[in-house]
């Protein structure tokens, strides 16, 4: 579907009362799914050693190719096959401009509902049709079926893995029904796979690997995401993209992550660890049915209003994400991101008290 100007405004207006919201009396940040669990000293480690080799002076040189080759070193693709963006969001702003120049008005996107909202809201501020593919709000399964048949006459599929919002993994027929369905591209987003059991990811000649360092590495501050596909693939949008997308300073930190790799996902295993400490505490609570996660946050059903839920703990400085209308018109979720035993603990306390009020 293609959304009216109209519906784009409400779509616009919602999008910044939840800014304006989320932007007050945060102590405890548990909705934007950023790592909390990674240590100040590492971050700072990363941040310094990048200063170090940083000549503001300069425009990029060489950066984004040797960010590349670490990159693909645990990726196993070719590095002339990635590229780097501001964010993993900008880097779906270019697929889609992609797929619209070869197509037109005519290009059409599938995703998977629910899913990463950008998807859907980047296509339709392009007026690009795009169709969903429900998945089933108790098993977390999709139709195969429908995922074929919407892919064969698809010229994008975006699939998520471990899922934005859910924190189910798809699973491998999945992925495989999508691309061999479709002429045309599918994105595997794993913005959260060093979190998951997912299985490595094997470069395919027409599905694109979508990467962030917001999440594992911990540097959503600098906005670094990329690209992995074929050299052909990337050659193209590379021909898209505006001379020195990218800091230095941003590829510079990015590689300097990479080098610290191992100790970063020594983190991801502690979030693991917090994470079913996290999913017990939700489980604990009567009001609130949370579902499994192979990311860094758990999303639960709550059988109270779920701005409700999340207005009073805001009060007492507890950010967390409340959705509506994920699966059925009417259903209510919240989104905790995974933080400090600690922080767990006050909002367990909070959410008690939620349980047992009268209002």
């Amino acid at each position: 579907m293609v959304p009216t100007l109209e519906e784009l405004r409400r779509f616009a207006g919602e999008v910044s009362k939840y800014a304006v919201a989320e932007a007050k009396g945060c102590a405890y940040r548990l909705d934007k799914n950023e790592n909390l669990l990674v240590p100040g000293s590492l971050i700072r480690e990363v941040a310094e050693e990048a200063v170090s080799m940083l000549d503001t002076a300069t425009y990029p040189d060489n950066e984004d190719e040797r960010l590349a080759e670490a990159v693909a070193g645990y990726t196993g693709f070719d590095p002339a096959g990635i590229i780097f963006f501001n964010g993993a969001d900008e880097a779906i702003d270019y697929l889609l401009d992609l797929v619209r120049i070869s197509k037109g008005n005519a290009t059409r996107v599938v995703v998977l509902k629910p899913s990463f909202f950008e998807y859907s809201i980047r296509a339709y501020i392009r007026r690009i049709q795009v169709e969903e593919v429900p998945l089933d709000a108790k098993t977390l399964r999709v139709s195969l079926g429908d995922l074929s048949h919407a892919t064969s006459q698809s010229d994008l599929t975006f699939l998520c893995e471990p899922n934005n919002p859910t924190g189910h993994l798809l699973g491998e027929e999945v992925v495989r029904t999508a691309s061999e369905s479709t002429s045309g591209l599918v994105v595997l987003d794993r913005a959260y796979e060093e979190f998951s059991a997912a299985t490595p990811f094997k470069p395919h000649v027409n599905t694109v690997y979508l990467g962030s360092f917001s999440k594992s590495y911990a540097l959503a501050g600098i906005r670094l995401g990329y690209i992995a596909c074929t050299p052909d693939t990337a050659g193209v949008l590379r021909a898209m993209v505006r001379p020195f997308q990218v800091s230095k300073f941003s590829l510079l930190a990015g590689l300097s992550a990479v080098r610290r790799r191992n100790r970063f996902l020594e983190v991801a295993q502690e979030v693991k660890k917090l994470r079913s400490y996290l999913f017990e505490t939700l489980s604990s609570i009567e009001y609130l049915e949370p579902l499994p996660s192979q990311a860094n946050f758990v999303l639960a059903e709550t059988k109270k209003k779920a701005e409700y839920v999340t207005s009073r703990l805001r009060e007492k400085g507890l950010c967390v994400r409340p959705f509506r209308g994920l699966f059925r018109k009417d259903d209510e979720h919240i989104r905790v991101t995974v933080g400090p035993k600690p922080v767990i603990d006050i909002l367990s306390n909070e959410l008690r008290r939620i349980e047992y009020s009268t209002d």
